[in-house]
């Protein structure tokens, strides 16, 4: 088995588990309380510790070995779990509290896997392999989170919640230890004499003195809000703008997810037809799918909305993240990953607890048509980076080979 294999593996399962894991205890959420607010905070208040981690962690990252780190937070996932499955035997409100700090532990632990998987994955491939890799393991994630969601709604209402968690520990456990069979990364890792102060200020100037990289930032923290937004407050929409119950709320989400590995296999071959436009594509669809929520005439077009935010959102995500750390120079991977993933979950951490307000003093499905309104400003962004040569440098690389 090689190292593309086992890394696919591992994230198949990871997120086999972490997708199973968010559908039943947002269900879990909504239906012990009644009350979008709380979903709103459990998705914001999720991204809160990581959010004022992120930055020690993009230092981490580029001082420390990066599977090590992987390994870390996988750990900690797992014992994570063990207490999710104890505290399901609690009332609210101790069951709604614990919920959010488990959880936030749990994101706390994903903001340093994926800068360490970044910066893993960019240390063992070349950079024309990059696009490719990060959209098939991506892809293959995906996979994983479709397994997750229709198990996981399967699962909840077959099995007590406590025994479902400790069914989802496996696949966790077993993505630990292909993680362990890894080789360390084949680059030197860069010490530096600098603070971790002086470090995460120098990853600010070099991502602040460049417009090219504000304006990845932008693009992708609205992707990122979006793709977050849509899976957060499905579980309400299902329930109270389709009156529907959780295997709908499941087909919904498998749905998002088939879109996400669709968009995932086929996202190099994409660019190469489509070229240097290819952004302004996604985002045009992106609306698109945005006002269709919006109108939510029936299930059948929901579906087709769900499929679409699936498929856009994982293409803009991961097709900019691998374009992002082709651009960065040695030695600021983990930085700029972090970085990246502060400014997307600041947004979440801000706009959620707004969202959860609107859900429940008008309707959810008002989410979806702000939400079309902020992309206009993702659609103007993108227009301008296409203009700027680095972004069609590396455009034309992924054509070329």
């Amino acid at each position: 088995m090689n190292n593309l294999q086992k890394i696919s593996i591992s994230l198949f399962l990871s997120e086999f588990t972490t997708s199973a894991y968010f559908i039943i205890v947002t269900w879990i959420l909504y239906h012990s309380t009644n009350n979008a607010i709380f979903t709103g905070l459990f998705v914001g208040l999720g991204f809160l510790p990581s959010f004022l981690s992120n930055l020690y962690f993009g230092v981490l990252v580029d001082r420390m070995e990066k599977r090590h780190l992987l390994i870390i937070a996988q750990s900690i996932i797992s014992i994570s779990l063990i207490l999710i499955a104890l505290l399901t035997y609690g009332d609210f409100p101790f069951l709604v509290i614990g919920l959010i700090l488990i959880h936030m532990i749990i994101q706390l632990c994903g903001s340093l896997f994926r800068p360490s998987m970044q910066a893993y994955l960019t240390s063992i491939f070349s950079q024309e392999e990059l696009i490719t890799v990060f959209s098939k393991t991506a892809s293959i994630g995906i996979v994983g989170s479709i397994a997750g969601t229709a198990l996981g709604s399967l699962f909840i209402s077959l099995f007590p919640a406590a025994i479902v968690f400790l069914i989802l520990l496996c696949p966790l456990l077993l993505s630990l230890f292909l993680l362990r069979s890894l080789p360390v990364e084949r680059i030197e890792i860069i010490t530096s004499p600098n603070s971790i102060v002086k470090d995460i200020k120098n990853g600010f100037h070099y991502c602040f003195s460049d417009k090219f990289y504000i304006q990845l930032l932008i693009i992708m923290a609205i992707g990122q809000l979006i793709f977050h937004t849509n899976i957060g407050f499905l579980a309400v929409f299902t329930t109270d703008i389709l009156k529907e119950n959780a295997t709908i709320y499941g087909i919904l989400e498998i749905l998002c997810s088939l879109g996400g590995v669709i968009s995932g296999w086929y996202a190099k071959s994409l660019i190469k037809r489509i070229g240097i436009h290819f952004s302004n594509v996604i985002i045009i669809l992106l609306m698109v799918a945005l006002y269709l929520m919006f109108t939510a005439v029936n299930i059948l077009i929901v579906s087709i909305a769900c499929f679409m935010l699936g498929l856009v959102t994982t293409w803009l995500r991961t097709t900019f993240q691998a374009i992002q750390q082709s651009a960065t120079t040695k030695g600021y991977h983990g930085r700029v990953a972090s970085i990246r993933m502060f400014f997307n979950q600041g947004f979440v951490i801000v706009v959620s607890p707004i969202f959860g307000y609107v859900s429940d003093a008008h309707s959810v499905s008002l989410i979806y048509i702000i939400l079309m309104i902020i992309s206009v400003v993702c659609l103007l962004t993108s227009i301008l980076i296409i203009k700027d040569q680095r972004f069609r440098n590396i455009i034309r690389m992924q054509q070329d080979t």
